[in-house]
């Protein structure tokens, strides 16, 4: 591969990503094209870096990462070895899991800012990169996730599934054309994405509650997912009133926490009831 100069950890931090990325790949298609594609990709993030800085690196991430998913879920159809929707299923609640534990990542990396770190490109793009996996694999996880209930879950819970599938794929696209749309846009494309995601998956809980629709905890979704909307209401309802929303900031930590825990339990639970379904079939 080309050299990389030793001080530009942007580049040197994006192309170690992308080589863990590339595991993904069913082994045969990486031992034949996994070093050209390492290649290209660095390639062309260096010509990047050197037009656009980091600005460039952080709007090529989000295409790539589009990029890579799909490829990724073509190249194991074609050898066979997700096709089944069963096999989708079992993929959708590793992603579940995977973007809770994400999310906690993100969550933490993110308390960096007001450090020396945290005001450094390595710091810009890696977090870049956590929040952007985040919103994939929740979106993969939720279509995956509609995918084994549809049918048991009602309207309102296909509904809500829907609203969180939908709301990451355009809080990622969102976050990384915001420079294009306003200074600020990548914080409400951001933010707004969380609550719409959140706001999905309690509607779900819902109908869990009712209906009975996981295997067990049913009630994790309703009370992970309504956390947050209900403490942003509450604080836009103090704000009205001129009141202090002193008390309800910090719990704003607990709401993303808690969605964190509760995606990856439901992520446990789609996987487990996944593997029942199959011994009993």
């Amino acid at each position: 591969m080309t050299s990389i100069p030793s001080e530009n950890t942007t580049v040197g931090l994006s192309t170690k990503v992308y080589r863990v990325l590339l595991r993904a790949y069913p082994a045969a298609f990486r031992e034949e094209y996994g070093a050209h594609m390492l290649q290209v990709f660095q390639d062309y993030s260096l010509r990047t870096y050197k037009q656009s800085g980091i600005q460039g690196i952080l709007t090529l991430w989000p295409i790539t990462l589009l990029d890579f998913f799909k490829s990724v879920i073509e190249e194991h159809l074609d050898k066979e070895t997700f096709m089944t929707k069963e096999k989708y299923i079992r993929f959708s609640g590793w992603s579940l899991m995977a973007g809770g534990v994400v999310m906690m990542i993100a969550f933490g990396f993110g308390g960096l800012y007001e450090t020396p770190f945290g005001r450094s490109a390595a710091y810009e793009i890696g977090l870049a990169i956590l929040w952007s996996l985040v919103m994939l694999t929740f979106g993969l996880g939720l279509f995956g996730l509609r995918a084994r209930y549809r049918s048991q879950m009602g309207q309102l819970g296909n509904a809500g599934v829907l609203i969180g599938g939908v709301a990451s794929t355009i809080s990622f696209v969102g976050m990384f054309l915001s420079p294009l749309i306003a200074e600020d846009a990548g914080w409400f494309f951001f933010f707004f994405g969380i609550l719409l995601i959140s706001s999905g998956i309690g509607i779900f809980g819902i109908q869990a509650v009712r209906k009975h629709v996981l295997p067990r905890w049913n009630w994790v979704p309703l009370a992970s997912g309504f956390l947050l909307p209900v403490l942003f209401i509450l604080q836009g309802v103090l704000e009205i009133f001129g009141a202090s929303t002193d008390i309800v900031e910090p719990l704003f930590m607990v709401a993303v926490l808690g969605l964190s825990v509760g995606t990856f339990i439901l992520g446990v639970l789609l996987q487990g009831d996944r593997e029942a379904s199959t011994a009993a079939a």
